[in-house]
């Protein structure tokens, strides 16, 4: 027996698990958006100027607020699996990744950023 199911079966499904759904996922979202938002206000005002040390640590703590959003994006994924299974969920989901394994997603997106970097350091020389 083929337990296979299309594309538009899973479509479907996913759209009777989000019915009435959208508005918390939304939230959560906009929740995290605003925390990013604030932090990358905060760095861009303490880093203002033409100094090199400044741009020198405006770069250190860009690096380290796209690491606190990679954290983030660990509690939206939890927070969806858990609409998605049917299971309740909650609006502090979404900072599941700051007590459980914190260090995995940090360092998943440190080594893409060192892929990243890499790949554009010869840009970046010539």
């Amino acid at each position: 027996m083929n337990s296979t199911k299309t594309t538009t079966e899973l479509k479907s499904i996913a759209r009777e698990l989000l019915l009435g759904k959208y508005g918390s996922y939304i939230l959560a979202l906009v929740c995290i958006e605003m925390i990013i938002l604030v932090l990358s206000s905060v760095i861009s005002v303490v880093t203002a100027g033409e100094a090199l040390w400044a741009m020198i640590l405006n770069l250190l703590l860009t690096i380290i607020l796209e690491l606190i959003g990679a954290v983030f994006s660990v509690g939206l994924i939890r927070f969806t699996l858990n609409i998605s299974r049917n299971q309740p969920y909650e609006l502090k989901d979404i900072f599941y990744g700051f007590t459980c394994h914190p260090d995995k997603a940090i360092i998943s997106k440190f080594l893409l950023f060192l892929m990243d970097f890499v790949c554009v350091l010869p840009a970046i020389l010539f």
